[in-house]
This record gives C-alpha cells, sequence and structure tokens, in this order.
C-alpha cells in the first residue's frame, strides 16, 4: 500500500489527535447500546520509542543550553565589570571587547562602580531546584586610569 493511500484514510477517518476521544465514544457507545457520555474514557497516546527518547534528548540539551548562556552572560557581565571597575568608559569596554557601548551599559546595568574603583556587581545564578540566588561580587582596589 503506497504511504499516501494510508495518510489519506488516516484523515477520512475522523482520527486526528483531537477527535480520537469523540471517536472512541461514538464507537464504544455503538458496541455497547449506551449513549456516548455514560462511560469515562481514557486516551493515552504512545508515541515511537525513537521520538520519545529525541524529544527528551532535545529537552536536556535545551536546559544545559540556558544553563550555558546563563553563565556566559554571568562571565560576561564580570568582564564588563572588571573594565568599568579599572576605569573604562563603556564606549572603550565595547572597543576591547567588540562591542556597541549601548551593549556594554546593557551588560553592566547590574553593575555598581564606586569611586574608589571598587565595583559590586550582582549576577543571577540559576539553582539545580529551579530557584535563582543573587551572587554578588566585590573586587577592590584602585581603578587605574
Amino acid at each position: 500500500m503506497a504511504r499516501g493511500s494510508a495518510r489519506a484514510r488516516h484523515r477520512r477517518s475522523g482520527t486526528q489527535y483531537r477527535e480520537v476521544e469523540e471517536v472512541a465514544r461514538e464507537v464504544i457507545g455503538l458496541f455497547l447500546d449506551v449513549e456516548p457520555d455514560a462511560f469515562d474514557v481514557n486516551v493515552s497516546i504512545e508515541i515511537p520509542e525513537n521520538a520519545r527518547a529525541a524529544w527528551e534528548e532535545s529537552k536536556k540539551r535545551e536546559a544545559l543550553a540556558r544553563t550555558e548562556s546563563e553563565a556566559a552572560a554571568a562571565l560576561a557581565r564580570r568582564a564588563i565589570a572588571t573594565l568599568r571597575a579599572d576605569g573604562l568608559t563603556f564606549r572603550d569596554a565595547g572597543a576591547v571587547l567588540g562591542l556597541s557601548p549601548q551593549r556594554v551599559q546593557q551588560l553592566a546595568a547590574d553593575i555598581a562602580v564606586h569611586k574608589d574603583g571598587s565595583f559590586t556587581a550582582k549576577f543571577k545564578v540559576k539553582e539545580r531546584r529551579g530557584a535563582s540566588a543573587v551572587e554578588s561580587h566585590r573586587r577592590t582596589g584602585a581603578a587605574s586610569r
């Protein structure tokens, strides 16, 4: 049987996922000679093992990518905090890092550079159980100008 004809027959039978419960109720009701709403129907869809495994792996990799991206952003903020504490302007820090001054300013939003050259930077750290904490980093020392 050609693949296309099986697909066409599937569509004609009205068994798309959203219609499974309705069709099951009709068939069971006819078979038992009762009204379709006289019983409960629990629909359980099983997908092929390779599709399930691929889906689960994709979700794991997405979570890992989010974690890595958050870590990279924290390191970028730390680098900017260090450059700003050393006296670099947003423009100079951007030139050194290959970023626009506006992007440096965005990344520096959680960084407080103090008059003595020290800085306090807050980095969001995502914990494994979904809660988030804030890590503060303070660098002391005079800024080199």
